[in-house]
């Protein structure tokens, strides 16, 4: 059972960094399944969903392991991103506060140029 888990989670993170989004949900499901309480899992599961622009589930996900721990810096940013923005079912994104578009310090980056 371990090795399947284990299995399971090197696929889902896989489809994570492939952005295959809707197949990282499905092994993150496939997951907890398995280990119901699984806080990595849920984790991606949530991030998955917001790459999706499916914040209403992403929110519940990250307000459920806030519940349980309430200083998961993790569970705190996705919930507050996921909080900044709103499904509009037409496939665009929709911002409830322009902060949404601001990145975190130190993942951005410098670029030079010149204009003639």
């Amino acid at each position: 059972m371990q090795v399947n888990i284990k299995a399971l989670e090197k696929t889902a993170i896989k489809y994570a960094l492939n952005e295959q989004w809707e197949e990282a949900v499905k092994a993150n499901e496939d997951i907890l399944e398995k280990v119901e309480n699984d806080k990595n899992a849920r984790i991606r599961l949530g991030r998955a969903y917001l790459k999706l622009k499916k914040y209403t589930k992403a929110k519940k996900i990250f307000k459920e392991i806030l519940d349980e721990d309430p200083v998961n810096k993790i569970a705190l940013k996705n919930y507050k991103l996921a909080s900044e923005k709103s499904d509009d079912n037409t496939g665009t994104e929709t911002a409830k506060n322009t902060r949404a578009f601001i990145q975190e310090p130190g993942t951005s980056t410098k670029v030079k140029f010149e204009v003639d």
